[in-house]
């Protein structure tokens, strides 16, 4: 459809997962002036895996669940770790929040109860939902705090390597600007 020269289109994009990603998926957006001239910009959509996830329930509520899914994913592909250094001390109210708002809320992750024997550790499940099979991808997350280093390891196990390995990018990536706010 042709719109008045300066006039300004919008619509609305409705995006849903098929598969888990790393990388967030690309629209491309193409039109031609009035002089014939054609244009063509590749925009990266600001969507990451963790939109499509749900909180696993099940796994939450059953440790000896959640240890066998961790077992049975093994390493490999399918697990990625990573240290992440942080540039302010750590107390319980960081660890807390950290807890209530990058796990539970940015990854919709459910807590595992009985798996945290100490406040320095953080154990979660979720499930990245997807249109084609498996419908729910289980994503294990696990945040250990090594306070007197100021520092984060993050271990992420998956049976798709591509949510493990974008679960973990998500989770550096919030925890390092959790520190620079």
């Amino acid at each position: 459809e042709a719109s008045a020269p300066g006039a300004a289109t919008t619509t609305s994009l409705v995006a849903e997962c098929r598969a888990p990603f790393v990388v967030p998926p690309e629209l491309t957006v193409r039109f031609a002036t009035a002089d014939g001239r054609r244009f063509a910009y590749a925009l990266r959509l600001p969507v990451a895996a963790t939109g499509f996830a749900l909180p696993d329930a099940d796994c939450a509520d059953d440790l000896a669940l959640f240890k066998s899914r961790w077992d049975s994913v093994g390493a490999g592909d399918h697990e990625q770790q990573i240290v992440v250094s942080s540039r302010a001390p750590i107390d319980d109210a960081v660890l807390d929040d950290l807890k209530r708002r990058v796990v539970s809320r940015a990854c919709r992750a459910a807590l595992v109860t009985g798996a945290d024997l100490s406040n320095c550790t953080v154990t979660a499940a979720t499930l990245v939902a997807c249109a084609d099979p498996p419908r729910h991808v289980p994503v294990l997350l696990r945040l250990e705090i090594n306070v007197p280093a100021q520092a984060f390891r993050i271990t992420v196990r998956s049976p798709s390597p591509d949510a493990a390995a974008a679960f973990k990018n998500v989770l550096q990536a919030l925890i390092t600007s959790y520190f620079i706010m």
